[in-house]
């Protein structure tokens, strides 16, 4: 549940000793919500503990051994909110999942049930416009709006990776995968595709300008 400002900064002395050295406590800084959610990776799917502040998110993973809510937390990525877009999946088969995309981690997670996934979309919708209001009087139109933040060269941004189960052909040019003919995944856009549309590698920005695939539409 969204945690009330009452309760915000026990919390987060609680979270602060779950975190260990990871200043997470800050002037300014409030706890908004935090829990649970499932990783879609490419091949699984692992929880990961997220923690929603007044001023970014971290993407967290459960560290040392397990205790319940005093689980030791060790800190993946901090996606600061004015760097985070969220979007829910449309399709009626994937109602519990959404999104979330940045310049630092891009991932798609799975909430326990609807009501869950609306709750976390609610309030990171919420503390991206509460941030942006803060901010206001110091950014112009274009850095507030997401999208225009976002938008640049393919690879400014990491890709949500589209899971390995949910595609049964190259995305190119719709050759079945079987043992032989095997599943890539494109660096630059997230799309699953076989070997030969992926035979090319090229700098990425947010792989700060390493080589690596990319399918041919995007090397093209």
């Amino acid at each position: 549940n969204t945690v009330k400002k009452g309760d915000s900064f026990q919390r987060l002395l609680h979270l602060q000793s779950r975190l260990g050295d990871f200043e997470l406590i800050k002037p300014g800084r409030e706890l908004i919500k935090e829990g649970e959610l499932q990783k879609i990776s490419r091949k699984e799917v692992v929880p990961r503990y997220f923690i929603l502040l007044s001023d970014c998110l971290l993407y967290t993973t459960y560290h040392g051994t397990w205790v319940d809510d005093s689980t030791s937390l060790r800190v993946s990525y901090v996606i600061m909110l004015n760097q985070l877009r969220i979007t829910a999946a449309q399709s009626e088969a994937f109602q519990t999942e959404f999104s979330i995309t940045s310049n630092v981690r891009s991932v798609t997670v799975r909430a326990s049930n609807v009501n869950e996934r609306n709750d976390w979309l609610e309030a990171i919708n919420s503390a991206i416009e509460e941030n942006q209001s803060k901010k206001a009087s110091f950014l112009t139109v274009d850095q507030l709006n997401p999208l225009s933040r976002m938008a640049g060269e393919l690879g400014d941004t990491a890709p949500v990776w589209i899971p390995d189960q949910r595609v049964t052909m190259c995305q190119l040019c719709s050759n079945e995968f079987t043992l032989v003919n095997r599943r890539h995944h494109c660096r630059a856009c997230g799309k699953v595709v076989c070997s030969p549309c992926s035979a090319n590698k090229a700098p990425i920005k947010y792989r700060q300008f390493e080589s690596v695939k990319v399918c041919s539409r995007c090397f093209d």
